[in-house]
């Protein structure tokens, strides 16, 4: 049995952004809230989760992420869907941001 066999590895995951993008992203998010995009959103999508079947996407979070990457060069939303799996800048946005209603 070779060493690279029985080894295992852990990889334990920090999940707390440094405190300079946290402050950016806490700036994008307070913008977005100041620009009452979010009634906007409410008005037109209606995020009904009652419906059963697959839980809708909340479409406040979607819309701070694509304007957020295309802010920061992300050219396209496969690349957005890419970074929203493994960019936590991504995944703060995501989790953090709530609608103003």
């Amino acid at each position: 049995m070779s060493f690279l066999g029985a080894r295992k590895i852990f990889l334990i995951p920090s999940f707390e952004l440094n405190v300079k993008e946290e402050e950016k992203i806490l700036k994008f998010i307070k913008f977005l809230e100041e620009s009452n995009v979010g009634n906007i959103i409410s008005r037109y999508i209606n995020n009904n989760n009652n419906l059963g079947g697959r839980p809708n996407v909340n479409y406040y979070n979607l819309f701070a992420v694509i304007i957020y990457g295309f802010a920061f060069n992300r050219d396209t939303l496969r690349d957005l869907e890419d970074v929203c799996l493994y960019d936590l800048r991504y995944i703060y946005i995501m989790e953090q941001v709530q609608t103003t209603s």
